[in-house]
Order: C-alpha cells, then sequence, then structure tokens
C-alpha cells in the first residue's frame, strides 16, 4: 500500500490559461485538506493572501522536500515533471489543464480526490523510460535526458528523406529511407508513434517501440523490440542531409553522417499517482473521443 502523503510540490504551468485561478483554488481548498504545500518561488507574486502550509523554494529543489508532485499542466508539463522527479522516485499526479492530457488523472474543478493521498488510498504506476545517447566513432559525444515518450530521428527544417540504418543487440534490422523514425515507450505510444501509425501498447508493458515516419517503402512497419535490446540507429544518408535527434519534443542534438544513436532502457522510471478508478483503456478512449470532438469542432470553426 502506497505511503500516506504529508507534503506535496505543486508543479504549475502558468502558461495554462486559467492556470493562476485554479491554483489559487486549489490552495484554497488545502485549508481542508491540510498538506504542507510547496509551491515555485517565481509564483510568489501570483497568490492570493498568505495561505498557510505553503512555502517556496527553486523549482528544482521541490521534489526532494516531497511525498508526491501535483502538476498543473498538459502532457509536456507531466514529462517536465517526470524529468525531476525520477531521480528522486517521487509520485506525480496530473491535473489536466491541456487539451487532451493522455498522462493526466483529474480534470480541474474537483478536487476531492486529493483527500485520499493523505489516507494512502492511491495506487501507482511505474512508467518507462529510454536514454538515448550518440555516439562518433567508438566515442560518446552527446547524452540525452532520459525520456517518458519518445526519441526521434528526423530531417531538419526542410522536408527531406533521411536514410538510417538500425541494428537491434548487434544485428542488422532495416535500412529505412523515411521522414525519420520514433523509438517510443509504452507510454509515448499513444503520443506521436500513435500518429504516425504506431500501436498503442499498454503502458505498464515494458518494450520498446520503432515506428517510421512516412516510410518510402510500403514494407517498412513498426517494430516492438524486448526493454532489455540496445536500439543503435545510424546516420547513413548519402546525401547532405539536417538530421536531428529529439527527446519528448523539447531536447534536440544535430546527428553527423556515420552518429549512431544507442537507445536503451533507462534505470530511471517515471511513477504515476492513480486516483481514477477507470484503467488505461477506459482513459484512452475519453481522450480520443475528446481530441476527435475537439478536432471535429475546428474544422467547423475554421470551415
Amino acid at each position: 500500500m502506497p505511503k500516506p502523503v504529508c507534503t506535496i510540490a505543486i508543479l504549475v504551468n502558468a502558461q495554462k490559461q486559467n492556470a493562476v485561478p485554479i491554483l489559487n483554488s486549489l490552495i484554497a481548498e488545502n485549508r481542508k485538506l491540510g498538506y504542507r504545500l510547496l509551491l515555485d518561488r517565481k509564483l510568489e507574486g501570483w497568490i492570493e493572501g498568505n495561505p498557510p502550509l505553503l512555502s517556496f523554494l527553486d523549482e528544482q529543489q521541490l521534489p526532494g522536500d516531497a511525498d508526491c508532485a501535483l502538476v498543473l499542466g498538459g502532457d509536456g508539463s507531466m514529462i517536465h515533471a517526470a524529468k525531476i522527479c525520477s531521480p528522486l522516485n517521487v509520485p506525480i499526479l496530473g491535473i489536466n489543464l491541456g487539451r487532451v492530457g493522455y498522462l493526466a488523472d483529474l480534470d480541474p474543478g474537483d478536487f476531492s480526490p486529493l483527500k485520499r493521498l493523505g489516507d494512502g488510498d492511491y495506487r501507482t504506476e511505474n512508467r518507462m523510460m529510454l536514454d538515448a545517447s550518440v555516439f562518433r566513432g567508438s566515442k560518446p559525444v552527446h547524452v540525452m535526458t532520459p525520456a517518458l515518450n519518445d526519441a526521434v530521428i528526423s530531417n531538419g527544417s526542410i522536408s527531406r528523406m533521411v536514410e538510417l540504418s538500425v541494428s537491434c543487440d548487434g544485428q542488422p534490422v532495416t535500412v529505412l529511407h523515411a521522414d525519420g523514425v520514433i523509438a517510443a515507450t509504452p507510454t509515448g505510444s499513444t503520443a506521436y508513434s500513435m500518429s504516425a501509425g504506431g500501436p498503442i501498447v499498454d503502458p505498464l508493458l515494458d518494450c520498446i517501440c520503432m515506428t517510421p515516419v512516412c516510410p518510402h517503402s510500403i514494407s517498412e512497419r513498426p517494430v516492438l523490440f524486448s526493454c532489455s535490446s540496445t536500439i543503435e540507429i545510424e546516420n547513413v544518408s548519402s546525401r547532405d542531409v539536417s538530421t536531428y535527434l529529439t527527446v519528448d519534443g523539447t531536447e534536440n542534438y544535430q546527428l553527423l553522417k556515420g552518429d549512431v544513436v544507442r537507445i536503451r532502457k533507462s534505470e530511471r522510471s517515471a511513477c504515476l499517482i492513480r486516483l481514477s478508478p477507470t484503467g488505461f483503456y477506459s482513459h484512452l478512449n475519453r481522450k480520443i473521443a475528446f481530441r476527435n470532438t475537439f478536432q471535429s469542432d475546428r474544422e467547423v470553426l475554421e470551415s
């Protein structure tokens, strides 16, 4: 059984619409809940009144003194939180302020489920992460931060095909001629990989999903690799193409011809708190239905 929560770090994407009013509502609700709250000192001037049980720290310090982290934002905010909380094994709980929010468990407006944290009445899910590093010859030249969603190799600002040689544990797999390739975790299978035609993978599985992006051959299909495998992807493009490795859509590194990207399961993992009674597939269907409705409404507005 998870341990009862006493101290909560709150990570906020203040750029999201209504983020600050929702944050102040949450802090006001905490008078009933009685948790000690930790907040980024950059937001100190945005907080109404002088709430009790609230302390301000630098963002990187927040997880160190917390039993869990509460994330107000979208999936990008959850990914950011995972990167700073996973080294300390601090679990995170998302309140969705984004458009879809696959990773968030709660929607804003009802904070009553948060009472269960203090009772230890919640479950956690460990989500696999990926390590991606770049080798030039036999030497590592760059190590990316662990990815919760995916590591993507693609062309730069000009749309050109890249050529990538893929191997698994030293054995050749394929040579891809495509716009790029995605190496996704099960969590990331519902992100860019799904949009590129990759499979939806139960997030509690441990595997690496490789999905080509717009392959120039009908025989190229997504492949699932064991989580114990080491995947190597070499940039073998025959012409001058700007090729980049991008991790979780936020960090990138330019690849030269002959560079090898080595991808494997990370020793770190993200721990997500679940309060919702519904499982992954119900949650997924609800989010996909919302996304389809959002896209339909946008098409109507743009017509």
